[in-house]
């Protein structure tokens, strides 16, 4: 029986969950149905909404044996046993000793819970992995990183991962290649802090070197992807790469979190706004048509309306062309949850539409800023109702376009398109007669 694995969360998780499915797939073969929810912990939202999947999951799959894996299950695993929310809770850094002990999967009463240590054990991040060809994937993700030593003030993740870990340089290599053997275009680089990548290996500016190197080496995919970065780890040497790559995106997703410095500093990130600064306007100098995205954290503890207005008015400053904005969560376990200062969620869900509308406003000036310019674009799917294939431009826009005769207009096709107009939310593009890249 096939493994079914739902994911919440990040692109880690989605990497995750491929090897996941394999892992449980011997201990599966004799059960009717087998899902596993691979939970995100980072807010409580995200709790909620594994709580809820489950219960759906249990109403639509009677018979079927449920499984918890990820952070949540690292995290909260009382909880989940309590309200008995699935037939197995591990986490995974316990899923190969689990496999190995479990037999066959089954229904049960009560939830059976493997959890450890992932400090003391973490799970593996060395070897190689390559997920099955799947059609109509049109990119693939890597993960060449997990854990985190940042211990920001409002995170709980390092609890649930463990260290930082990289995996190895050759491994990342020979799985690049056996991923463009499999047909993969675009791949993106994930981790849970992947500007820490190397550094338990002792490798110096770790991300840099696994960027150099992999560029250096012929045979591997068209186009690379990074998940995303902090600013501090953004230095002249990384920037310059940046600019002269070949293979790399223009798409840097930056974790930004506040603009203002005290907030920065109750937050436990160790860079200022200047610091932010300084990379935001080299980007937008040195690399045309780069889409630079910001995750933004508001109604952190004793964030003034001052403050709220620093960060406010330095994403305006410059031409951002994506925003994800979290209302602060008081998570359990994280430090900032106990802060003095708490601010009401009405205030911080005030401050979240702000920030929301402002994000519409700069997707929408980002759009109209391409019109008429030509773009790489991978082909996503073929939507055959509305006549017409959604793709995504190298510098992250979603795209439509009607198909052209004789165009090879598989999922992961790279292909040449010219964009324009925009219909209010909606940008479409032609496609250019030759699909070279």
């Amino acid at each position: 029986m096939p493994v079914r694995v739902i994911t919440q969360g990040c692109k880690a998780n989605a990497y995750d969950s491929v090897w996941i499915g394999r892992v449980l797939e011997d201990a599966a073969a004799d059960a009717k149905e087998v899902v596993v929810l691979n939970t995100c912990s980072v807010t409580n939202r995200a709790d909620s909404e594994a709580k809820k999947t489950l219960r759906r999951l249990r109403r639509e799959n009677p018979m079927a044996v449920l499984v918890v894996t990820g952070c949540m299950a690292q995290l909260a695993p009382q909880a989940l046993q309590t309200e008995g929310l699935a037939d197995y809770i591990v986490t995974h850094h316990e899923l190969k000793g689990f496999v190995a002990q479990a037999g066959v999967l089954s229904r049960r009463q009560n939830p059976e819970v493997h959890v450890g240590n992932p400090f003391k054990r973490p799970s593996g991040i060395a070897g190689v992995f390559l997920p099955e060809p799947r059609p109509g994937r049109s990119r693939a993700f890597l993960k060449v990183q997990d854990g985190c030593d940042g211990f920001c003030s409002f995170c709980v993740i390092p609890f649930a991962r463990g260290k930082s870990r990289s995996k190895p340089l050759e491994h990342v290599l020979e799985e690049l290649k056996g991923l463009a053997l499999l047909g993969y275009e675009e791949v993106v680089l994930t981790g849970i802090r992947l500007s820490a990548y190397g550094k338990d290996l002792g490798i110096e500016d770790g991300l840099l070197t696994l960027l150099r190197v992999i560029e250096e080496r012929p045979g591997g995919v068209s186009r690379l992807r990074i998940s995303s970065l902090e600013p501090h780890d953004l230095t002249a040497g990384f920037l310059e790469h940046v600019r002269e790559s070949k293979l790399l995106c223009p798409h840097y997703p930056i974790a930004l979190q506040s603009g203002d410095d005290p907030v920065l500093k109750a937050m436990r990130r160790d860079y200022s706004v200047a610091a932010f600064e300084r990379v935001a306007s080299w980007l937008f100098e040195h690399i045309p048509d780069v889409h630079v995205g910001l995750d933004v954290i508001v109604g952190f503890p004793q964030e003034s309306q001052q403050a709220f207005q620093r960060t406010y008015a330095l994403i305006e400053r410059y031409p951002f062309a994506r925003l994800h904005v979290f209302p602060f969560s008081a998570k359990e376990g994280a430090p900032a949850a106990k802060m003095p200062g708490q601010i009401p969620s009405a205030v911080a869900s005030e401050r979240a539409s702000a920030l929301r509308e402002l994000d519409r406003r700069k997707r929408l000036a980002f759009a109209d800023s391409q019109v008429g310019k030509v773009r790489a674009a991978i082909l996503e799917r073929a939507v055959p109702k509305s006549g017409r294939i959604k793709l995504k431009t190298d510098n992250y826009l979603d795209v439509w376009a009607k198909p052209v005769a004789g165009l090879e207009l598989r999922p992961g096709s790279l292909l040449r398109v010219q964009l324009g107009p925009r219909d209010g939310q909606t940008l479409y593009a032609e496609l250019c007669p030759e699909s070279s890249r």
